[in-house]
């Protein structure tokens, strides 16, 4: 963190540690959803224009992304894709771990796993890859999903060799899904 101590606010909507208080799937679900909107609306004030498109998280972030992704997937799928409330082409995970936050009981198509493209950027000294790689193997479909490794631990790439990886997977995915 002192990488980026400069840089908060920081928010945590999920217990990691022990010492932290439990928080029900709904509750977190619901901040998260109040952030994103409130975030949304800030950057519509200051005069921002454009479509969403995508979503990009580190750590719990990144979970947080994949899970916002997976919930717009089980949306679309129910509803169908203009009634989704949102239609992020793409994400990307920085160090993000599994399972995924949801509030759903739903045994349609999507059955836990994850179609909407994402990239999976992967420190390889980080202490926690292999539960970023269960996000990766076991929650995102084998067709719709791209890997980044590095030779870094958990935090984001700051080298250019490693920007550019990442950058390079980024512009082929927004290729992918048609965003320009």
């Amino acid at each position: 963190m002192s990488v980026y101590s400069q840089w908060g606010p920081f928010r945590r909507w999920l217990r990691w540690r022990p010492d932290h208080r439990d928080i029900r799937p709904e509750d977190a679900i619901r901040a998260i959803d109040d952030s994103v909107e409130d975030e949304k609306r800030q950057d519509d004030a200051k005069g921002a224009t454009g479509l969403w498109v995508g979503l990009l998280g580190f750590s719990q972030g990144a979970k947080t992304c994949a899970s916002l992704l997976y919930r717009q997937q089980i949306r679309q799928e129910l509803l169908g894709r203009p009634f989704a409330g949102s239609d992020y082409r793409f994400g990307v995970m920085l160090a993000g771990r599994a399972p995924l936050i949801t509030d759903a009981k739903y045994h349609g198509p999507s059955q836990d796993v994850l179609r909407i493209p994402t990239v999976h950027v992967h420190g390889m000294l980080d202490p926690h890859v292999d539960l970023h790689r269960q996000l990766f193997e076991e929650f995102c479909a084998p067709e719709s999903k791209r890997l980044v490794e590095w030779d870094g631990d958990h935090r984001v790439p700051l080298k250019s060799n490693d920007v550019s990886l990442v950058a390079y997977q980024i512009r082929e995915i927004a290729m992918q899904t048609n965003v320009h």
